[in-house]
């Protein structure tokens, strides 16, 4: 009788750890499969220069967001002042253009009075259909090891379409679109500027179907970097073009790193 009670005993202890970690998994994966949403879009007629933020603007706002705030805690409200920070980048660049040029990044931002520096990587460029720009799924596997901020432009004629990347820690991947976009990331034109959840081997496929409705197989994958610059001073802000070459995609020009080019231009972005 004391050997089954204590058998018992031992089966309770191991159905409530079993019980807790279940719920303690399952409460995580709902976490990391987060889908938020903003109370608007990149072209909404409230900011100031609407339609032309996402291929730069948003995405650097996005990535430096991350490294002041987790992904995973991003609440609409935030996606909110990643679209009015994107906006104000916009406005303030040096040139205006009708399409923003990779070339055009700030060399660094300021954020919460933290000042990083920003690194931009080369560009892989690659087809979902086409035989002369086969895509390698293997390359971007290796991407997304190897850095943790990308931006992604699909198409190869304006109007091309830009959203940025973020490699989480775990298995998973984040999509900020600025777009409007349904809560799945698909297009919808009552749809709101989205954060969305992707197991990083699934990547491939939510592009694809991305694509398919713009008639658009052609894409550009840009790497970034970013890096805090320590006892930082405030500085002047300045919105110099760069001394770059401009690159509108690789289909037209080799890109080249940022590593070349002197920390000339700074943007600000605050709370």
């Amino acid at each position: 009788m004391c050997q089954n009670s204590n058998l018992l005993s031992l089966f309770k202890i191991a159905f409530l750890h079993y019980q807790t970690n279940f719920s303690s998994s399952a409460a995580t994966q709902s976490l990391l499969r987060k889908v938020a949403q903003a109370s608007t879009h990149q072209a909404s007629g409230e900011f100031k220069d609407p339609g032309r933020q996402c291929i730069l603007f948003n995405s650097i706002a996005s990535f430096t967001f991350t490294e002041d705030k987790n992904v995973l805690t991003w609440l609409p409200k935030d996606l909110d002042q990643l679209l009015k920070h994107g906006d104000w980048l916009s406005v303030n660049n040096g040139r205006r253009v009708e399409c923003p040029l990779i070339s055009e990044i700030p060399n660094a931002v300021w954020l919460n009075e933290r000042q990083y520096e920003i690194k931009i990587g080369s560009s892989e460029c690659s087809s979902f259909e086409s035989a002369d720009f086969p895509f390698d799924v293997h390359r971007l596997e290796h991407l997304l090891k190897k850095y943790k901020y990308f931006i992604i432009t699909i198409g190869n004629s304006t109007p091309a379409y830009s959203c940025a990347i973020i490699v989480g820690e775990n298995e998973f991947s984040y999509v900020f679109d600025p777009h409007s976009r349904n809560k799945k990331g698909l297009a919808d034109p009552c749809g709101r500027a989205t954060l969305t959840t992707h197991p990083k081997d699934q990547l491939e496929n939510f592009f694809k179907n991305f694509a398919k409705p713009l008639s658009a197989s052609v894409f550009e994958i840009t790497s970034v970097a970013l890096a805090p610059i320590p006892n930082a001073s405030s500085l002047e802000e300045t919105f110099a073009p760069s001394d770059a070459t401009d690159i509108l995609t690789c289909f037209e020009s080799d890109s080249s790193s940022s590593e070349d080019i002197p920390l000339s231009r700074y943007t600000f972005l605050s709370e």
